[in-house]
């Protein structure tokens, strides 16, 4: 059945069990399930903006978390205490406890793609060096670049930018 949105959708490992998660008139897209327990994070603009929803794995229990903003989530901290979340207008890195609180700005440089590394700690990001786009790591803590790497094709972009799960890679 077709509904004209975007909605959660679950299925086991083997293809059976396929099960909606979400139901509504709004989009529900971008979801995250956190490595600390059930619970699945995801971006829905079902209250006029985007902001991030938590839900059970079962789809039960739907919550919203960012009041003032909102984006995609990108991970749950490895303690369970945060989701770090790209702002989907500021395109800038943010956090929000996970069960819900204040957002906080945690590395003010506007890029289209971020990617924290699974221990909390660093970011990545492309960013334009002239005619190159080169990969920048950035500490969380202060925002200052701590490493960049060059391409092996300068012009080449980067889509879907991810940490290894050792964050080494």
């Amino acid at each position: 059945i077709m509904s004209g949105n975007d909605e959660i959708w679950s299925i086991n490992n083997d293809a059976t069990g396929q099960r909606q998660l979400t139901n509504n008139s709004a989009d529900e897209h971008a979801p995250l399930a956190s490595s600390v327990d059930d619970s699945i994070f995801f971006a829905s603009n079902r209250t006029g903006a985007v902001r991030i929803w938590k839900m059970n794995a079962d789809g039960s229990d739907q919550t919203q978390i960012t009041r003032s903003e909102g984006g995609g989530p990108l991970l749950v901290s490895p303690d369970g205490r945060w989701l770090y979340f790209h702002h989907s207008l500021h395109k800038t890195l943010w956090r929000v406890p996970v069960e819900g609180g204040e957002e906080e700005l945690v590395l003010d440089k506007r890029k289209h793609q971020i990617a924290v590394s699974p221990d909390g700690l660093l970011a990545a990001f492309p960013e334009k060096q002239g005619a190159e786009i080169v990969l920048m790591i950035a500490s969380l803590a202060d925002g200052q670049t701590s490493r960049t790497f060059k391409l092996a094709v300068p012009q080449s972009e980067l889509f879907a930018l991810r940490w290894s799960a050792d964050g080494e890679n």
